[in-house]
């Protein structure tokens, strides 16, 4: 029997985070959840299977379908994550970099109680590895940057010039447990749909998603969801579920 849309969106999923040697909770597969349209969608339609989209979508239906029987035939589960088969080693991996992550959410504090503070800044996130706690011991530590209307020049000199008075500032070979101020944009440009892929950008969305907010002015994040709404073509829960550092990092 083939697989329906759910279980697709599913395997859809957990094939894509596989790529970053990444094994998933039930929460996060349902968070994450990939419109399986936009992965299958024309193989389907090669071979005329009917693909029929399901209008709401529940964690208990997520988490039901996990436990099934199609699927439990190309995923294993073990302490809780989920993963395909044969990639068992994943859970201790991502255990391993979750440890490391702890350590590098440690200087996001540091560095951040010296930059929030720059005019014109109205968001700072974490982005890419560490945004989902998959860091490596060789990786750096990626910052996404929201600065006020005409002033993105000037706030990414004063970051960048605090960074590297800090000795925290990415360049050259000095790349690990480095900040990398790799994405700046302006408030006015907050939807990010016209640098995206095409014909599909299943990897911008997910980035997106991914986002962890650690500064935020004003509902700037929430006019950054709401400006990325093209998002929820790709991902079915886009925007449903708060990144769990927001705003808590608004207090140090």
């Amino acid at each position: 029997m083939p697989l329906n849309f759910l279980e697709k969106s599913i395997i859809a999923t957990l094939c894509y985070y596989d790529i970053f040697d990444y094994p998933l909770t039930g929460l996060e597969v349902f968070k994450f959840l990939i419109n399986p349209l936009y992965v299958v969608g024309q193989i389907d339609n090669i071979y005329q299977i009917e693909l029929e989209p399901i209008k709401d979508i529940s964690l208990g239906g997520v988490l039901e379908a996990l436990e099934g029987e199609k699927i439990k035939k190309l995923v294993s589960q073990k302490n809780g994550f989920y993963f395909l088969k044969g990639r068992n080693n994943l859970v201790k991996q991502r255990i391993e970099r979750q440890k490391i992550a702890a350590e590098r959410w440690k200087k996001v504090v540091r560095v951040l109680k010296f930059i929030q503070g720059v005019p014109f800044v109205k968001m700072i996130a974490v982005c890419n590895s560490l945004a989902i706690d998959n860091s490596k011991e060789e990786a750096d530590i990626d910052f996404f940057i929201i600065v006020r209307r005409k002033r993105i020049w000037l706030a990414r000199f004063l970051i960048t010039f605090l960074v590297w008075l800090m000795g925290e500032w990415r360049h050259k070979q000095k790349i690990s447990n480095r900040i990398c101020l790799s994405f700046y944009v302006s408030e006015e440009f907050l939807s990010l749909k016209s640098i995206s892929i095409k014909p599909y950008d299943i990897y911008l969305a997910n980035w997106i998603y991914q986002l962890q907010p650690v500064f935020c002015q004003e509902k700037i994040y929430e006019d950054f969801i709401l400006a990325n709404q093209w998002v929820k073509d790709y991902l079915l829960n886009f925007g449903l579920l708060k990144n769990h550092y927001y705003p808590s990092f608004n207090q140090i």
